[in-house]
């Protein structure tokens, strides 16, 4: 799994505005997708890598917004490119199968650097006609928009929110909910435009 760690990193981004700071990852040539909450009502962001001694900044168009499932996608060009993340199978993952989070959570105090948790996929769910995994592993604000892969390093979700307190205010955790790969495939075609 280190080497499938390795090879995914390297498509994920940080992404910063001035609603905040998120997480996103490249799904075609020149294309991030990430969080519609990360963005806020922004046409820009600032799109930003840390590898150690590689660090790469550029500016981002958001080219399409989806309020409802909470994505957004945004174009960096052919300057910027990484690999993009091959997209898994909803239906195959299964509760209990390992699955891995990628992203920049905390950056304002852990700074620029990204960061790898693991747990299992504890449930699937279905919330405002969307379908959702959830997981345990460990995710804080900053995780939002990054992948969560399973351990072929393809994504089977999008993190999109973490439940911190129940409908009766008593405090959870491991509560972190992705927006399954199937719903970010159906809206894909037209956050591009197509």
């Amino acid at each position: 799994m280190p080497d499938m760690v390795s090879t995914a990193v390297r498509s994920v981004v940080a992404i910063k505005t001035p609603a905040g700071t998120g997480s996103g990852f490249f799904v075609d040539q020149g294309l991030i997708l990430t969080n519609a909450h990360v963005v806020g009502k922004f046409h820009k962001a600032t799109i930003a890598v840390d590898r150690g001694e590689i660090k790469i900044s550029v500016t981002g168009d958001v080219i399409g917004i989806d309020e409802k499932a909470d994505l957004a996608l945004v174009s960096v060009g052919p300057d910027f490119d990484r690999p993009a993340l091959a997209f898994g199978d909803y239906d195959s993952t299964n509760l209990a199968d390992e699955v891995i989070v990628i992203g920049f959570p905390l950056s304002d105090v852990l700074g620029d650097a990204v960061n790898v948790t693991k747990g299992i996929a504890s449930s699937k769910r279905t919330y405002n006609g969307l379908e959702y995994l959830q997981t345990d592993a460990a995710a804080n604000p900053g995780n939002s928009g990054g992948p969560l892969l399973n351990t072929k390093g393809d994504v089977v979700g999008i993190m999109t929110l973490r439940v911190t307190f129940n409908e009766t205010g008593v405090l959870t955790e491991g509560t972190a909910l992705a927006l399954s790969v199937d719903g970010i495939k159906s809206r894909l075609p037209a956050l591009r435009g197509e």
